[in-house]
């Protein structure tokens, strides 16, 4: 309804050449769901790999004592920083 009315509107101020700016409208509007679910898509694998970064930090945090105890620390940074790399 709300297209009809623009182009309505469009078509009794500039005549036929409504038309060309009806149908860039018209184009765009696939181009947009597809360029949104890649940014979903992408933003998901961020978030996973977010989680996953935060909960070997938060674990570091926990065990920072232990940690200290038995020299651990190389080896959880590597894999802290082996999750950085992912994404």
């Amino acid at each position: 309804m709300l297209f009809a009315v623009s182009l309505a509107l469009l078509w009794q101020q500039l005549g036929p050449h409504a038309l060309t700016g009806f149908a860039c409208m018209l184009a765009t509007v696939p181009i947009t769901g597809y360029a949104t679910n890649k940014m979903t898509a992408a933003r998901k694998q961020m978030l996973q790999a977010t989680d996953q970064r935060v909960k070997v930090t938060s674990e570091v945090l926990i065990a920072i004592k232990v940690i200290k105890f038995y020299v651990w620390e190389k080896s959880f940074l590597q894999s802290i920083d082996e999750i950085r790399t992912q994404v």
